[in-house]
């Protein structure tokens, strides 16, 4: 029989995995009692971290202002309900300022952005590298990017079409969403919906010349590969983060009659077992 006890304490001095940005916030040293959980997010650029505390049933805002004052001054903090996603502010910002490819990205507490500090560049090098290299990619060239976050992709991709050229942005997440919105509000060649994927290509029928599609773990699936499919593009850019899912939407494509023309692999979570992965695939006639 093992005996369980709750109240172990392992004493953390740092984490190694974890940017300067966030070790300088010596977390390990807040008395955090009331809260279940702490995520932090600390920008490549060196702009203002932040704080998101989720505090338990019953903790009231005294215990907040309490864990606020030993926090440092210049970082901003924000409750958030793990759950529902909603983020309240407390300090400063509810978002935080990141940088890739040439872009700035307002990215809200709740919304996502890649965790490894050079994977947006990396990402967005190997995707847009691929659809140049096949001539996918051209001013007046009209493109989607699916499950676009707050933009991340779609940015770079309206540089290389132009203003003569348009891009669709959908993303799912109300919050991402705005994010988008605030990023690429000066680009008139983007249209950004907010919705599901599925439903918005069956509301919006229409032609691309090439796609990226950037899906959560479990994959685009059957339905999204046949709608990517019937609108005609002549490539599509594949980012997974889940190589199975990836091998089996892989499959539903390769029953469609397209083919993988190029992948490239990139370990972005290092002492885990999980890879991202970035493919270009199309058409086999």
């Amino acid at each position: 029989m093992h005996a369980h006890r709750s109240d172990v304490v392992i004493p953390v001095h740092e984490m190694p995995l974890a940017l300067p940005g966030i070790n300088e916030l010596r977390l390990w040293d807040i008395d955090l009692r009331g809260i279940s959980r702490v995520e932090v997010a600390a920008p490549a650029n060196g702009s203002r971290p932040l704080v998101l505390l989720a505090p338990e049933e019953g903790t009231d805002a005294r215990r907040l202002n309490r864990i606020l004052g030993q926090l440092p001054q210049e970082v901003s903090v924000a409750s958030f309900d793990p759950v529902g996603g909603d983020v309240l502010q407390l300090r400063g910002r509810t978002w935080v300022q990141e940088s890739a490819a040439g872009h700035e990205y307002r990215v809200t507490g709740e919304g996502f952005w890649q965790i490894h500090k050079d994977a947006p560049g990396t990402l967005v090098g190997a995707v847009t590298g691929f659809l140049h290299d096949g001539g996918y990619l051209l001013p007046g060239s009209a493109v989607a990017d699916l499950y676009a976050g707050a933009g991340l992709f779609t940015a770079p991709l309206a540089d290389a079409v132009g203003i003569t050229g348009s891009v669709l942005s959908v993303e799912g997440s109300p919050g991402t969403s705005r994010d988008a919105r605030k990023n690429l509000h000066g680009e008139t060649q983007v249209d950004i919906v907010q919705g599901r994927v599925e439903r918005v290509l069956r509301q919006r029928p229409r032609s691309f010349d090439a796609l990226v599609i950037d899906p959560p773990r479990a994959g685009a699936g059957k339905a999204v590969v046949s709608q990517l499919i019937e609108s005609g593009p002549r490539a599509i850019a594949y980012v997974s983060c889940d190589p199975a899912s990836f091998a089996r939407d892989l499959g539903y494509f390769r029953n469609g009659g397209w083919r993988l023309e190029s992948l490239r692999a990139f370990d972005l979570y290092p002492h885990t077992h999980h890879l991202e992965t970035v493919a270009l695939l199309v058409p086999a006639a």
